[in-house]
């Protein structure tokens, strides 16, 4: 649903490549949050920036290459921390124009001080960050650090708090907790402000 809305509300072409390699957890062992039953250190070591960050850049340039004007990247989760090196200061294009021109991330995982510190000071790249108030990996630390170095960075950037839900709620939209799933449309509905005002 909100990949299709993506598209129908932005206007723009949406595409959703798989970094996973055909794999997938399933997902009712996501939303039930059953974290016992996943083997999450083998998931990630499979998938993991060294074996991923290769196929995200080639897929960004390929995209360029086809020769759209303007590139935005939305990265809930996993892909927070690839979204935010898809717009470091040294992810440009040969003309020294950025890569990405745009970034949205929700409850990133993975995500470093150092990804943060890659953008470049007062860089055009646009950044939103999505930030729900219950988060073990987006912590509350993480989440100082990064409002703070965007501020210090002088990049335009639009935060969004989300009181009361949790790590995932972005994607899950799960109807059977407080809050989930009006924060997932709200979300939703903020990535569409944000692509639009981005890569107009």
């Amino acid at each position: 649903m909100t990949l299709i809305s993506y598209a129908k509300e932005t206007g723009y072409a949406v595409y959703v490549p798989d970094f996973f390699g055909g794999e997938v957890i399933p997902s009712h062992l996501l939303k039930e949050e059953r974290w016992a039953e996943i083997d999450m250190p083998s998931f990630l070591k499979r998938n993991g920036r060294e074996q991923r960050e290769p196929e995200i850049f080639a897929c960004a340039h390929a995209l360029r290459s086809l020769g759209f004007e303007k590139l935005g990247a939305v990265g809930f989760c996993f892909g927070g921390w690839a979204s935010f090196r898809l717009a470091a200061e040294s992810s440009v294009l040969a003309n020294g124009s950025p890569l990405i021109d745009v970034i949205s991330v929700g409850h990133p995982s993975l995500l470093t001080k150092e990804d943060v510190d890659g953008l470049k000071d007062g860089s055009v790249v646009k950044v939103q960050v999505l930030a729900p108030e219950k988060d073990p990996v987006f912590t509350g630390e993480m989440k100082r650090y990064v409002f703070e170095r965007l501020l210090e960075k002088r990049i335009a950037f639009n935060w969004r708090a989300f009181p009361g839900v949790v790590h995932g709620c972005f994607v899950r939209g799960g109807e059977d907790r407080v809050g989930e799933r009006e924060a997932m449309v709200k979300g939703k509905d903020a990535v569409v402000r944000w692509m639009r005002e981005g890569l107009e």
